[in-house]
């Protein structure tokens, strides 16, 4: 299960770093810059990195899974989101 994980997220950072045309949709309707989407790619690499190597996988997954928080906070347009609301 987590080498699909760490495929799919290594080909969707490789798809930030090559400057792809995907790549280039995706930072016009995000209205960031192409040099700051691949930081992002690059962030998630060494994310992926750290999630596949067995001794700093714990350190991996707390990266990927603030990473893939803030993206999805960003997609629904959220803005602050309350620990105590997700609880209840």
């Amino acid at each position: 299960m987590s080498g699909i994980i760490v495929f799919m997220m290594a080909a969707s950072a490789t798809d930030k770093i090559s400057e792809s045309e995907h790549a280039l949709e995706m930072t016009k309707s995000f209205g960031i810059t192409l040099a700051t989407y691949r930081i992002l790619g690059i962030i998630e690499l060494l994310s992926v990195i750290l999630f596949a190597v067995p001794r700093t996988s714990i350190l991996g997954i707390l990266l990927l899974s603030s990473y893939l928080e803030v993206k999805l906070q960003r997609i629904c347009g959220i803005t602050e989101v309350s620990c105590w609301a997700l609880i209840s």
